[in-house]
């Protein structure tokens, strides 16, 4: 929002009303022209071809049917538009993804329990970090919903940035 400068639109979408609230109270701090709505992203309320970037954060493992909410994604977009995720990785290394899941497993899940008084969303945490698809399968997905992905791996594997362009026409 703030490199656009008045010159385009920046909408924040959620399914969430306990994610919207914390990210508009922010976004008015920093003074950000962002407008946030309440939405499903396997069916976003917007016009096919209308979006020249997307981006999903640390979300895409959480959809109920991830195929049809990167499709959702490709529908908006505009041709040549570009969808960003940041997402849990899976690194390649055996001992550290070994030890990224030991930690995820007990040592998170005891954090988040001290910190939050909740054990249930860490616990979530762990098993869908376990469960999402490997770098490799997420970008053939996209590609056969009609992107041409890419993947690149943050933080020794533990995070992982896909870029997903839409091709023109």
């Amino acid at each position: 929002a703030d490199r656009l400068q008045g010159r385009g639109r920046v909408i924040g979408l959620d399914f969430n009303d306990d994610m919207l609230r914390p990210a508009s109270r922010k976004a008015q701090r920093r003074r950000a022209s962002v407008q946030w709505m309440r939405g499903d992203a396997l069916a976003l309320p917007f016009r096919s071809g209308t979006f020249d970037r997307a981006f999903i954060g640390f979300s895409t493992r959480n959809l109920s049917d991830l195929r049809a909410g990167i499709q959702e994604m490709h529908r908006v977009l505009k041709p040549r538009g570009r969808l960003v995720i940041l997402e849990t990785g899976r690194p390649e290394n055996r001992l550290v993804l070994a030890g990224y899941l030991v930690f995820l497993g007990t040592a998170a899940r005891l954090l988040g329990l001290i910190l939050t008084g909740r054990l249930w969303p860490f616990t979530y945490l762990a098993r869908s970090v376990q469960a999402f698809l490997r770098p490799s399968e997420f970008v053939a997905l996209m590609d056969r919903c009609g992107f041409q992905a890419s993947c690149i791996p943050l933080s020794r594997g533990l995070a992982m940035l896909y870029l997903a362009d839409k091709p023109s026409g």
